[in-house]
């Protein structure tokens, strides 16, 4: 959640978007076992917004061949990385008024990271 060290100060900053990221990577990589453009594209409209419900994914490899959507329960884990990005995202502002997305993991923009932001970290 730190910069590179500068080259000019020789000093690590935090990262405005360490917090999501963190939020992100432990939901895609250990969570929900899905695709990186699944979660970082994911809204919350598919999450019924309770322990023990579920989110509903479309892989687009799915879509493209069968049309399935893979339901993921909400696992104790799963609500807390949910329940911290949404934290994260309500201290988001844009010209000092806040943040209004649909994406659960977004850019400070409102926008979801690219695949070429996501590799990068």
């Amino acid at each position: 959640m730190m910069s590179r060290v500068r080259a000019d100060t020789g000093k690590a900053l935090p990262t405005i978007s360490g917090p999501v990221f963190a939020c992100l990577v432990d939901d895609a990589a250990y969570l929900l076992w899905a695709h990186a453009i699944d979660v970082r594209t994911l809204k919350e409209s598919p999450i019924d917004g309770e322990l023990g419900s579920y989110i509903r994914l479309q892989p687009p490899k799915t879509l493209k061949t069968s049309g399935k959507s893979v339901d993921i329960l909400i696992t104790p884990a799963i609500w807390d990385v949910i329940q911290r990005a949404m934290t994260v995202k309500k201290g988001y502002k844009v010209h000092g008024k806040p943040l209004i997305t649909g994406f659960l993991f977004p850019t400070r923009k409102g926008t979801p990271y690219g695949k070429n932001r996501l590799f990068s970290m």
